[in-house]
Parts: C-alpha cells; structure tokens; sequence
C-alpha cells in the first residue's frame, strides 16, 4: 500500500486519468526462470472494462527486467484504436496477425521501475530464457468518474486512492463478492 500511496506514483496516474483515482485490483506476476511461458499479444479491457474506459495499467517492477528475461512488450500508440475485437489473448485473432510478439517494443526496466498504459494497449511477453526469476506488480487504476460495466465479474477493489468517486455507493463500497 505504501508504494500506491506514494506521492510520486499518486501524481504520475493523476496527470493520466486525473485526480480521482481508484484501485480496480493489484497482482504479483513471477515468470520463472527458464521456463517462465510467453503471454500472447492482449488489450486489458476485455478483462475489466469500464464505461468512460479511463483504466490504466501501472507496472511496478520488483526486479530487473530484461528482454531475456521476457520484459513486458508494448506497441506504442496501439491504444488508439480503441477497444480491438478478438484482444484477450486466450485464441487465434486478426489482432494477433496485424500484432505479433516479435514486432513489439521491449520495455526493459530496472528495480522500482513504473510502466505506466492505458488498457487499450496492445502488450504481451515473450518467455522468460534467462535464469533469474522476473517479478513484477501489476496495479489496475481508473478515474473516479468511471465504473467497472455492469456484469463483470473480475474482482473489484473500490478502493479510492486519492480524492473522490463519483459512482461509489454505500451499497457498492461495502459489496463483498
């Protein structure tokens, strides 16, 4: 919580989705030396979209993260698009074909490093082929004037990191699931 709370973290998402900001979810991702597998070319609102689509993405590197090591790839700009059909990355798609792994930019980091994107970008893994082990925190954000759509069924944390949401209710900001 410290590292979402920090005041750096806090104003690098506000001047990205402004200065109502919410935590959607948080995760640890480990890909395993040697056998860490590649993650297929994606867009994170298929996992989780919000109305106004205001959800970013912050990485937080625990440690060094190389192409090697299977470093988080991106295609700049890809999230002007908007919302690609065929994006979860769970089958074959079109998507896949214009996208390929291969053709994506590496973004290599170092410990307490911060990547920050909007979840419209187009983004993937290829496997971890060096023999440390890769660990990052992923950190799901959206402005405080949005919502998760009705239905989803991805957890939810609700929890307001700075100023104030808009479409919080009681019944909602009590909601165990």
């Amino acid at each position: 919580m410290r590292a979402l709370m920090n005041e750096r973290f806090l104003e690098l998402a506000c001047q990205l989705i402004g200065p109502d900001i919410v935590l959607h979810h948080s995760k640890l991702f480990q890909k395993p030396p040697e056998k860490g597998a590649p993650f297929p070319m994606h867009q994170d609102w298929t996992y989780f979209p919000t109305e106004k689509d205001s959800m970013i993405a912050a990485v937080i590197h625990i440690s060094e993260a190389t192409d090697e090591m299977g470093c988080l790839r991106v295609y700049p700009g890809s999230h002007k698009e908007g919302r690609i059909k065929g994006t979860s990355g769970q089958s074959e798609s079109e998507m896949l074909a214009k996208y390929p792994l291969e053709g994506a930019t590496a973004c290599e980091a170092e410990p307490g490093d911060v990547l920050f994107f909007h979840y419209f970008t187009v983004h993937g893994s290829m496997p971890n082929r060096s023999l440390k082990t890769r660990k990052t925190v992923l950190v799901q954000l959206y402005a405080g004037d949005d919502q998760v759509e009705e239905g989803n069924q991805h957890p939810n944390e609700r929890l307001l990191l700075r100023g104030f949401s808009k479409k919080t209710k009681r019944s909602t900001a009590n909601a165990t699931k």
